[in-house]
């Protein structure tokens, strides 16, 4: 190999290892903006049901915990007091997606050091190949 081959070699895999870094930060813009959506939801829930008697947040109508909307004075059983199944289910696909992105950083992360591994193998080859092609006198 030589030193024209090395350096473009060089060159690409500093190209790649952007790409690679580029890709992991956007992942990672992209889990703190499911965390922001999370912790936003886990707000609604816990004013709704620690802080304060308005559950119009989290019940359709205004309607109190455990009351149908058909007859407000019967209690529903207590096997659901709050009604609060769409934000669970919404945390739930949340955190799905947090973990599908934590599988492609680590993937990428792999990547990334095969990548500077590579480019550490490629500068050794050029300090030598610069070395033995352009020695002065020897």
């Amino acid at each position: 190999m030589g030193f024209a081959d090395v350096v473009t070699t060089t060159l690409f895999l500093n190209r790649r290892r952007s790409d690679v870094e580029l890709t992991i930060q956007s992942i990672l813009q992209r889990k703190l903006g499911i965390m922001d959506e999370c912790n936003k939801i886990s707000e609604i829930l816990a004013e709704a049901i620690f802080q304060g008697d308005n559950y119009s947040a989290i019940s359709p109508g205004g309607l109190l915990p455990g009351m149908t909307p058909s007859n407000p004075l019967v209690e529903l059983g207590p096997e659901d007091p709050i009604p609060t199944g769409y934000y669970e289910a919404k945390l739930a696909e949340l955190q799905g997606l947090e973990k599908e992105l934590d599988t492609r950083q680590k993937k990428l992360e792999i990547e990334l050091e095969a990548v500077k591994a590579e480019q550490e193998s490629m500068q050794k080859i050029a300090d030598d190949r610069a070395k033995k092609d352009f020695k002065v006198g020897g």
